[in-house]
């Protein structure tokens, strides 16, 4: 038992990093999304730390811990969502989203 929580841990640190570096830099950057992305970031591997010191402790309370760090990482996941920019460089066919004109479908 446990043997998924230790090989499957890494991977979903490196997936955080990754989320990171796409909500702070990709979507924005701005400070909303860069805190985000930041904190998204802490709060997820405040889990994996209350996991693993559950799994030394076994006392059932750290399970507060463990979901609350996980939930309260989607927080500022959602404000960086909601605080992403649009691209500033308009579209080959001469859109402009930011300004309410989808860009059209033809070729």
């Amino acid at each position: 038992p446990g043997v998924s929580v230790s090989i499957l841990s890494p991977f979903a640190s490196v997936a955080g990093l990754f989320t990171l570096f796409r909500l702070g830099f990709n979507l924005g950057p701005n400070k909303a999304t860069i805190w985000g992305g930041i904190l998204f970031f802490v709060f997820a591997m405040l889990g994996v730390v209350m996991l693993i010191v559950y799994r030394q402790t076994c006392i059932e309370f750290v399970h507060l811990g463990i979901g609350g760090s996980f939930v309260t990482s989607v927080i500022p996941f959602s404000i960086a969502l909601l605080n992403a920019e649009y691209s500033r460089t308009g579209n080959s066919q001469g859109g402009d989203v930011e300004e309410g004109n989808a860009p059209s479908e033809s070729t």
